[in-house]
């Protein structure tokens, strides 16, 4: 959940400085929370997902394409949920789903990059002495 919602920090961070860097948000406001919240709970969704449908498998039976499904999944259900659920958004309904459909791809695909790495890090580290 930590790495997820660090990372979520991050991009939230470089595409409000971007959008604003290009004028479409009128000034520069970040608020790391909402970020944070939705980075975490992308991690948890996924954590879940891998306890519930990889249970019985080791770190060498786990799938990189399969862990990267689960990763994409997770990521793109959360924001897809927020987005959705937003009676209170800036922009109008047909805008808001094309904004759930962009945010649901981005975290889809960064999730899906997260999972790759979190797997190669758990199997790097099993010959690392603790």
């Amino acid at each position: 959940m930590a790495v997820w919602a660090v990372a979520v920090v991050a991009l939230g961070l470089a595409s409000t400085t971007i959008l604003w860097g290009i004028g479409l948000l009128p000034r520069f406001v970040f608020h790391w929370l909402p970020w944070a919240t939705t980075g975490a709970t992308m991690g948890l969704a996924f954590a879940t997902a891998i306890v519930l449908g990889e249970r019985r498998k080791t770190i060498d039976g786990l799938s990189p394409r399969r862990l990267a499904a689960w990763g994409f999944l997770a990521g793109a259900t959360v924001p897809f949920g927020v987005v959705a659920v937003d009676r209170w958004g800036w922009h109008a309904p047909g805008l808001r789903l094309w904004s759930a459909v962009l945010w649901s791809g981005i975290f889809g695909v960064t999730s899906a990059a997260l999972a790759i790495a979190n797997l190669r890090a758990a199997r790097r580290s099993r010959g690392v002495a603790v």
